[in-house]
């Protein structure tokens, strides 16, 4: 039973106040870090894909995957630009294989880390808002949900762009957040933190695509009900993110004669299977993160009530979720869409459950509900890790640091640059590793992530691949299935007339010589690759 008018309890006396916000916070920070140490050596393929970019940049050819060719193939401008400030002062792939993945990882878990502080700012400022009566500590939860979601940290260090679009995205929510909270409690319209939090929703824009979506989504629904007298502020905020997403529409176009990366084109499916897809990927994520506190959500009424901060949180949270449906989800594991908002979710989520469990009567003690929440903080930590490892095997960085988990990959580019003169045409599905290692060598992605033209044509399309005509195909064979396309072009005789195989990159051999020596390889070598070569014609030279 609930009771909605039970009036404010007393605030409770200012240490044991701290004490019991700053301790989940500790505990937060902890497993975020240990989160990061396990999966340090993950590292997914496609992030190489933005660092071929950046070191084409970093050496005059431009942002371009092959030289000459405009294709907007990643959908991360700020991370990339980023990468090739670091190529260009020493970490690149002169300096070795993995110098350029090691500032990235690291440049992320700054990131991971600010975003876990900000996350920490943001309850901290409410942790005496006589709203919560003497459960307000108790918003130290958020960091620790936040810290133990074990998919924040796995991102946070995997050398993606995820952590610097949720740090953009939480520091725009710290301010915008502050200006209502303020508004609410005194009327006061604090316009240059609204415009603050404009130029930040502009900054994560240039990090990620979905964030000028789910920020106008928020925007436009928001001001049919904001008070008035804020209005005016809310809207010259906007008008500062606008300014900046227009200019990165404006540079997208002019450089890439494209209004949407090539990215989003190969990937969008809006039908209905896409969104079945989406909605379930999106609950499981939302599951995966929140876990037992969406039972909580229950308290939303209530924390909405006449809050207009809250109101714009939820907002938010509920605009990423639905971008979260019509993404159609991903194959990478830890849910990665939506890391960018969990520090969004935990927040609203842990405010909601005590927004919640402050009117259940009889009322239930503060540390009764930080001992629950924190066992549920830790057994979302521990499933999480085995569902995550369950999708991805990697080895955890516990045992030793060697940054990927890939040696197979770099065995096979060392072996196209040897084998394979410069300038050769090699079509692939995985166009990460390989093509970073061969900058000397044209890639033709057949996924259509840097191809406009298989983006636009079905990957185990015969007669388009045929028509293009590459020198070299290379395959990958994961688990005894091979990619899509490999399967339809083996099965053409106009395939097997033109092309005949070359090489072979046994996965399997080399994890048993592996094991031989004592060592225990990463799992993810369960994987071989075959390179088909075109035929040379009768008498003639290739």
């Amino acid at each position: 039973m609930t009771s909605p008018d039970r009036p404010l309890a007393p605030p409770a006396a200012g240490g044991a106040r701290d004490w019991m916000f700053w301790a989940p916070v500790a505990a937060g920070l902890v497993l975020l870090v240990l989160g990061m140490i396990d999966t340090v050596n993950l590292a997914i393929d496609d992030v190489f894909i933005s660092f071929r970019y950046a070191e084409h940049f970093a050496t005059g050819h431009g942002l371009v995957f092959n030289p000459g060719e405009r294709v907007e193939g990643f959908s991360n401008p700020l991370w990339t630009l980023m990468l090739a400030g670091f190529a260009r002062a020493g970490w690149n792939r002169a300096a070795g294989d993995t110098s350029l993945l090691e500032a990235a990882k690291l440049a992320g878990a700054l990131f991971g880390l600010a975003a876990f502080a900000i996350t920490t700012w943001i309850a901290a400022r409410r942790r005496r808002d006589e709203a919560f009566g003497t459960l307000a500590p108790l918003l130290g939860l958020a960091p620790l949900a936040l810290g133990a979601s074990y998919s924040f940290g796995l991102w946070s260090i995997s050398g993606m762009e995820t952590p610097m679009c949720a740090c953009a995205l939480v520091a725009a929510l710290a301010l915008q957040l502050e200006a209502l909270r303020r508004h609410d409690a005194s009327g006061a319209v604090a316009g240059a933190l609204l415009l603050g939090a404009g130029a930040l929703f502009g900054v994560a824009c240039w990090t990620r695509p979905e964030p000028v979506f789910v920020w106008a989504l928020t925007t436009v629904v928001f001001l049919g009900f904001a008070p008035v007298a804020l209005r005016g502020a809310v809207v010259r905020g906007a008008l500062v993110t606008l300014a900046c997403w227009g200019a990165l529409a404006a540079w997208r176009v002019g450089y890439f004669h494209a209004w949407l990366p090539n990215t989003v084109v190969a990937k969008t499916d809006l039908g209905p299977h896409g969104l079945i897809l989406g909605a379930k990927y999106t609950l499981a994520g939302v599951f995966a993160t929140v876990g037992g506190l969406m039972l909580g959500l229950l308290g939303l009424p209530v924390l909405l009530r006449g809050r207009s901060e809250w109101r714009y949180l939820a907002l938010f949270v509920a605009s990423y979720l639905l971008f979260g449906v019509c993404s159609g989800g991903d194959w990478f594991p830890g849910y990665r869409l939506l890391a960018p908002a969990f520090p969004a979710m935990v927040l609203l989520a842990v405010a909601a459950t005590l927004a919640f469990v402050r009117r259940v009567t009889p009322p239930l003690p503060a540390p009764a509900v930080a001992a629950a929440v924190a066992v549920l903080a830790v057994v979302s930590f521990a499933s999480e890790r085995n569902l995550v490892r369950a999708q991805q095997a990697f080895p955890s960085g516990f045992g030793r640091v060697a940054w990927h988990a890939s040696p197979l990959r770099f065995e096979v580019a060392r072996r196209l640059a040897s084998d394979v003169r410069p300038g050769r045409v090699v079509a692939l599905a995985e166009c990460g590793v390989i093509p970073y290692m061969n900058p000397g060598l044209r890639f033709m992605d057949v996924v259509g992530l840097m191809d406009p033209g298989f983006a636009r044509h079905p990957a185990d399309d015969v007669a388009y691949f045929i028509e293009r005509n590459p020198d070299f195909y290379l395959v990958m064979i994961r688990w005894g299935q091979a990619s899509r396309e490999f399967v339809s072009l083996l099965a053409a005789p106009e395939f097997r007339q033109r092309y005949e195989q070359v090489a072979a990159f046994d996965g399997l051999a080399g994890r048993l010589a592996t094991l031989e020596r004592g060592i225990q390889p990463p799992a993810e070598e369960e994987q071989s690759f075959l390179l088909y070569r075109r035929r040379r014609p009768a008498g003639g030279t290739h």
